[in-house]
């Protein structure tokens, strides 16, 4: 016979109300007793059933179920991460919970515990804890599954948590299970959140294991934890950092948000901008500059791991101490410094902090207060140019001094933003005009003549064009060279090689 699920919005007679519970238990207790049709409560059923025996009505076709999204990909990288760090502790499959043989305890538990099951979990966690001094782990955690079914409590399932951690193999999903049912019954054990995150931690979960942890340890702290919290810890930074840098490798930090145009290059074209200094700072001007790839075997002594990767003199012991020394900044920074509208005595970390301001700030905004006032064509491109360069470029700026060099960020009145040396206007591309002016000043400025132009055309992902930034080196050092000639420097003065350049200090002078 055929049967059909129905819904009903209206009581059903006494003689079927009493049997049935749902539209589906209806037709299991008519196919058991059809005669129930009879009843003239039941008048509209038959009639219904019976229209489509007929074929006055007609079965509506059953929906497809909906596509389901593949997760195969995510459940793989999920995988991958987990198990990236290749720790033999880590399960490459979790284990399957017997909910038969390590069965929960009733749920809610009862408000009143006879005597008899009192003494009987009290008898079975006594034994359980023999079990467990004697290293027997899984008898232990069945003797608990007794304890549990006659009076569960949150100690006892952390106790079976516990086993369950111990035993070999490690049941980490069971552990897992019990403390879920142990931090409900006390949302404050520490031990629960404990052995949760250590359960986590069996299964490379480290996400849920730093959490579980830390808040375990902020309630009762455990010294015996300390050495695997601090693994946890530090392989969840780790993971954030991937994240953060997978997530930064699909969105242009380095432009204003909401920005949308056609003048960025083809790399960034087609990312959203999301203007973040910090992360325009990580992965855009500190590849830039090439400041992690270290100097390898080109590594001299007595010289530091800079720009490029070239060693590179420690500026920050000869310009930091005591001595007075000032930084010139030219061309692209002089601009960047006067459009952000910087005061006199600016350190690093002022520049920093008006660049986070800059990339967070809407594209609609910075073209509203600096692009809609302008009418002429050549300025209105002119300045959309600039508005898209000032985010990378204050990032760089920071990068270059207070990583490349080593510079104090928070000194102040050491940045001299200028265009000019003496009379001289430095120029586009003539710093070995600037060197020579300075070194040959006889007041001695003490000033750093730093590399500006390569922020000219650099965006995220691209490197130094070397037509910019090597060219300013070599510039550079000839230029201390012959500045060195000029002031008969002293003869003792160490020169490095470096790429077939040379680095000298002169006097109170350091170009770079």
């Amino acid at each position: 016979e055929p049967s059909y699920s129905c819904v009903f919005v209206m009581p059903l007679p006494p003689s079927v109300a009493s049997h049935v519970t749902s539209a589906s238990k209806l037709v299991d207790v008519l196919k058991n007793d059809v005669d129930l049709l009879a009843d003239p409560e039941l008048s509209f059923l038959r009639s219904f059933i019976e229209s489509f025996l007929s074929g006055s009505l007609k079965m509506p076709p059953i929906p497809k179920p909906e596509a389901q999204k593949d997760s195969s990909h995510e459940d793989s990288a999920a995988d991958a991460e987990r198990l990236s760090f290749n720790d033999p502790e880590v399960l490459a499959v979790g284990d399957v919970v017997d909910v038969a043989e390590y069965a929960m305890g009733p749920d809610p538990p009862p408000e009143d515990v006879s005597e008899a099951d009192m003494d009987k979990a009290s008898t079975a966690k006594m034994e359980a804890a023999d079990l467990m001094a004697a290293g027997n782990y899984e008898a232990a955690a069945k003797t608990l599954t007794k304890a549990i079914q006659a009076m569960p409590s949150a100690l006892t399932y952390a106790r079976r948590a516990e086993c369950f951690l111990k035993m070999k193999p490690k049941k980490p999903n069971a552990a897992i299970r019990d403390c879920d049912a142990a931090l409900k019954l006390n949302p404050d054990s520490g031990k629960s959140l404990r052995l949760r995150g250590t359960a986590h931690r069996f299964l490379g979960n480290w996400e849920a294991a730093s959490k579980d942890l830390a808040q375990g340890q902020a309630i009762d702290f455990d010294d015996a934890v300390q050495t695997m919290q601090k693994l946890v810890d530090e392989r969840w930074h780790e993971i954030r950092s991937r994240r953060s840098a997978a997530a930064a490798a699909k969105r242009d930090a380095c432009t204003p948000p909401g920005y949308s145009g056609e003048d960025r290059p083809a790399p960034l074209a087609s990312l959203p901008a999301s203007g973040n200094f910090t992360l325009c700072v990580a992965h855009a001007a500190l590849p830039a500059l090439r400041l992690d790839e270290g100097c390898g075997a080109s590594g001299v002594k007595g010289l530091r791991c800079g720009v490029h990767g070239d060693p590179t003199p420690d500026v920050s012991r000869a310009l930091n101490g005591k001595r007075p020394w000032a930084v010139l900044l030219t061309e692209n920074m002089y601009y960047l410094a006067d459009f952000f509208e910087l005061p006199a005595d600016a350190s690093i970390n002022d520049v920093a902090n008006a660049g986070s301001r800059y990339c967070s700030t809407p594209w609609s905004t910075l073209h509203e207060r600096h692009v809609a006032p302008l009418s002429d064509p050549g300025a209105i491109a002119s300045m959309t140019k600039d508005l898209l360069k000032y985010c990378f470029e204050s990032a760089y700026v920071v990068t270059l001094l207070r990583d490349g060099l080593g510079l104090d960020p928070t000194a102040r009145g050491s940045l001299v933003w200028s265009n000019d040396v003496g009379v001289y206007d430095i120029g586009g591309n003539w710093a070995l005009g600037a060197a020579i002016e300075l070194a040959s000043s006889p007041s001695g400025l003490g000033s750093t003549v730093l590399p500006t132009h390569a922020s000219e055309t650099v965006f995220e992902g691209e490197d130094v064009p070397k037509s910019h930034g090597h060219s300013f080196w070599l510039y550079a050092f000839v230029a201390l060279g012959l500045a060195a000639c000029m002031l008969h420097a002293r003869k003792k003065a160490a020169q490095t090689a470096l790429r077939g350049r040379s680095v000298l200090p002169v006097h109170r002078t350091w170009v770079f």
